[in-house]
């Protein structure tokens, strides 16, 4: 199991002060992104070697440093996480995952299809994709400059760049980029 940092949760329990270990269990994600199993160690039975959703393989570490994927945050006495979304990165060495890597690319992809945009809109639409899904003091310049560019788009590529980054993005740049959502 991997612990948290701060491995303890201190709360008030029948009027005495009980401390409750907390932990990231193992997640299983196939390569493009869906998760299989936020509970790898807890409930092992759902585990599967291939997405039911897209057939592609599904793995438990990272490709890169071999580090367990973060899943969901179990915490002594019946509290944790309720929702589990995909890392973008792995916690350990920082590399993208193989579903970030394949979104940046198909959105990249994405960009030279739109004629309205020139090589410069592509190329600044490209080089603020990073920014986007993470936050870091670059990821508001980072989201203007990608939502100028794509309001130049005809709506139907506006909602399909919206349906590949949507559930990438960090939530600055969503919040900037799709204010409505």
């Amino acid at each position: 199991m991997v612990y948290t940092r701060r491995s303890t949760i201190n709360a008030i329990f029948r009027g005495g002060l009980e401390v409750f270990r907390s932990w990231y269990d193992v997640a299983e994600i196939c390569m493009n992104g869906h998760v299989t199993n936020s509970s790898v160690n807890k409930n092992s039975q759902h585990c599967q070697d291939y997405c039911e959703k897209c057939g592609e393989k599904t793995i438990r570490e990272c490709q890169d440093c071999s580090t367990p994927i973060r899943g969901k945050l179990h915490v002594e006495g019946g509290f944790g996480s309720t929702h589990y979304y995909a890392p973008s990165y792995c916690h350990k060495c920082g590399n993208p995952f193989p579903w970030t890597e394949a979104t940046l690319k198909a959105a990249k992809e994405l960009a030279q299809e739109v004629e309205e945009f020139s090589q410069e809109d592509i190329d600044i639409f490209t080089a603020s994709l990073d920014d986007l899904i993470v936050d870091n003091p670059h990821t508001k310049v980072a989201a203007v400059k990608f939502k100028k560019i794509l309001s130049k788009a005809q709506q139907p590529m506006k909602d399909a760049i919206y349906q590949l980054l949507i559930d990438t993005v960090s939530e600055t740049a969503r919040k900037i980029v799709w204010p409505d959502i």
